[in-house]
């Protein structure tokens, strides 16, 4: 069954990633589970992975393996999840295409939107849905730290109070070095800040499964302050992904923000959640996004920065920029 909790230009890339899954709670998979994942992972990717020939690919190899015991061994559901996405990404040169387990039994959904996993929820408290750090640097420089984009019901006043932080700031440093991805609608809001209120065109999203193309729009209305006619700088590192990435991208294609680091991730495919089974879980891409200024996307070769630099010296490079940027405009 499928969670339709993505929208827009969605990913979850927060399952992938071991720092949101807790390894001291694993139990034992047997040969009847192992097997029944496995089946009920084709199904899905035949159904509904955005490049149905790499399923079919998928499909042929994981049955081989089946057939020659290779996966007899395993019996912690966490190593078994572990070895499939690896697998997945090897095969597929897909980051998003990964697997996660969950120790406690994943709800089904009860509606459009249902409420966030337990793993992943737990993460978002614990790390203020998101907003890492805020703060004014020297020079009166806004600083906010984001460590992914979770959905609008939880996030949007933590967002809101951070954009109305450094709303007076000179120039605002906007650090995604350590964000994975998320929700694409809160993305998008957060993205509207930057914007004045005659929406912009932000993205296009071909849908492979359903045959359409969805466009991605900033907002006409954000609460308080939009942060316009000001310099912005954004933080990547290689650990930047999915809608992070997304809010690079968009932002430089836009000339609205100059992008300081490392090459990100490379992984824009839209990502829907899929539930596999009681335990385990599928980022599944069913699509694809470019933007319409650059006619192209970020897939597998990443946003590539603006001023290229070590992403532990990213940020003194962007303190530098902003200030010297900020005293030529003061002497024009």
């Amino acid at each position: 069954m499928i969670y339709r909790i993505l929208v827009l230009f969605s990913f979850l890339p927060f399952i992938t990633n071991a720092q949101f899954q807790d390894h001291h709670q694993n139990r034992v998979i047997g040969a009847r589970e192992k097997q029944l994942l496995i089946d009920s992972l084709i199904h899905t990717l035949k159904e509904g992975y955005v490049y149905p020939e790499i399923a079919k690919q998928i499909e042929t190899r994981l049955y081989q393996l089946v057939a020659k015991g290779s996966y007899k061994s395993i019996d912690s559901a966490q190593a078994f999840c572990d070895t499939l996405s690896n697998q997945l990404v090897q095969w597929s040169d897909d980051k998003h295409l990964r697997l996660a387990f969950s120790y406690d039994t994943i709800a089904n959904p009860t509606s459009e939107n249902p409420p966030l996993p337990d793993f992943i929820r737990d993460f978002a408290v614990k790390n203020n849905y998101g907003f890492n750090k805020v703060q004014i640097l020297d020079g009166n420089i806004g600083y906010i730290n984001i460590l992914g984009f979770f959905p609008m019901e939880e996030a949007t006043q933590k967002g809101i109070a951070c954009m109305e932080y450094v709303a007076d700031t000179r120039a605002l440093i906007i650090d995604l070095r350590e964000n994975s991805g998320g929700f694409g609608a809160f993305c998008n809001f957060m993205l509207s800040y930057f914007f004045s209120s005659n929406p912009v065109h932000m993205l296009d999203m071909n849908f492979r499964r359903e045959q359409k193309i969805e466009q991605s729009w900033s907002s006409f209305y954000v609460p308080g302050k939009r942060y316009l006619n000001k310099s912005v700088y954004v933080l990547t590192s290689a650990s930047t992904f999915s809608a992070g990435e997304a809010f690079a991208y968009i932002l430089q294609a836009q000339k609205r923000a100059t992008v300081i680091g490392e090459a990100t991730g490379g992984g824009a495919n839209i990502g829907t959640l899929v539930k596999l089974s009681p335990h385990f879980v599928i980022n599944l891409p069913t699509g694809t996004v470019v933007s319409p200024v650059t006619h192209k996307g970020w897939e597998k070769i990443g946003v590539q920065p603006d001023v290229k630099v070590s992403a532990g010296d990213a940020l003194k490079a962007a303190q530098e920029k902003a200030l010297n940027d900020l005293d030529y405009l003061r002497r024009k």
